[in-house]
C-alpha cells in the first residue's frame, strides 16, 4: 500500500488495520481514528515513512487525554505480528502510546520520530527479539499523563492470558531522547518474569524529569546497560544479573539501589 501523500483523516475505529501477511504500507498522514492509527497483527509487514498523529480520540484530545479507563496506541503491533519493520515514520501528540509493540515477536523499530504522546513514546510490552534503534523520542510537556510527561522509551510486561512471560532479547540501542519523565526504563513484570537478554547501549538522554535510564525489575539475567551518554543518575533497583560499563553521566554518579517504583 503505497499512500505518497495521502492524507487519511478517519473518524472509524481505526485508521489503517493490516490482517494480511508480506504487507507494506508506506506514505500516509493518518490522524481522527477512534483507536489505532496503524495496527499490524500479521507477519511480514513493513511500516515505513508514514506520519501519524492525533489519534487514539476515544482517550481524547491533545491537552485533554485520558478521558478512558484504557487506550491504544497510534502505531501498533498486536500478537501475531512477526516479522515486522517499523521505519522512518513520524509519530506524535496521540491520546495513547505512540509506537507499541505489544505480544509482537521479531521486530524491528528504527529511525522514527516519536512526540509527545500520551505515557509512551515508544513501548515494548511483553515481546521477544525486538530492535529500538536510532529513533529520536521527545516531550515538550504539551500531553500529559496525571501531570507528568510520558516516558521516552518504555519496557514492560502486562499480563495477557495465554502468553506469559515473554520479555526478552531486546535491544535499545544508539536513540535519542530527551525532555521525558523517565528516558529509558525497565518496569516490573506483572507477571513475575525476569528481564532476559537486554542491551541498553550507544542511547543519549539529554534531558528529562525523573530518571535518565532506570532498572526497575526486582529479577534479572544479562541485563548489560553500556557506553551511553546520559544527563543524570542511572538507577538499577536490584543489580543482580545486571552489568554496568562506561555510561557517561553528566554531573552525577551513578547509583544502584535507586528509589525507582516497582510498577507502572
Amino acid at each position: 500500500i503505497i499512500g505518497t501523500d495521502a492524507v487519511l483523516v478517519v473518524s472509524t475505529s481505526n485508521g489503517i488495520w493490516i490482517d494480511g501477511d508480506y504487507v507494506n504500507v508506506s506514505g500516509f498522514d493518518i490522524s481522527g481514528a477512534k483507536s489505532y492509527g496503524i495496527a499490524v497483527s500479521k507477519t511480514h509487514v513493513k511500516i515505513e515513512n508514514n506520519v501519524v498523529h492525533h489519534n487514539v480520540t476515544t482517550n481524547g484530545t491533545i491537552g485533554n487525554c485520558g478521558i478512558a479507563s484504557g487506550w491504544a496506541s497510534a502505531l501498533k503491533v498486536l500478537v501475531g505480528g512477526e516479522d515486522v519493520i517499523v521505519r522512518g515514520n513520524t509519530v506524535y501528540e496521540n491520546c495513547g502510546e505512540g509506537i507499541a509493540i505489544t505480544r509482537g515477536v521479531n521486530v524491528l523499530v528504527e529511525n522514527n520520530t516519536v512526540r509527545d504522546n500520551y505515557s509512551v513514546n515508544i513501548y515494548i510490552d511483553n515481546s521477544p527479539f525486538v530492535v529500538v534503534q536510532n529513533n529520536t523520542s521527545t516531550c515538550t510537556g504539551i500531553n500529559l499523563r496525571k501531570s507528568r510527561r510520558a516516558n521516552g522509551i518504555t519496557l514492560g510486561e502486562e499480563s495477557y492470558s495465554g502468553w506469559g512471560s515473554q520479555r526478552h532479547d531486546i535491544s535499545i540501542l544508539n536513540n535519542t531522547v530527551d525532555g521525558c519523565e523517565y528516558g529509558i526504563i525497565a518496569w516490573e513484570s506483572d507477571v513475575g518474569g525476569t528481564l532476559k537478554n537486554v542491551i541498553i547501549s550507544g542511547n543519549t538522554i539529554t534531558n528529562g524529569i525523573v530518571r535518565s535510564i532506570a532498572i526497575a525489575t526486582l529479577t534479572n539475567e544479562n541485563v548489560l546497560v553500556q557506553n551511553n551518554l546520559i544527563y543524570a543518575e542511572l538507577t538499577v533497583s536490584n543489580p543482580d544479573g545486571v552489568t554496568l560499563i562506561n555510561n557517561t553521566i553528566i554531573g552525577e554518579t551513578p547509583t544502584l539501589f535507586g528509589d525507582v517504583p516497582a510498577s507502572h
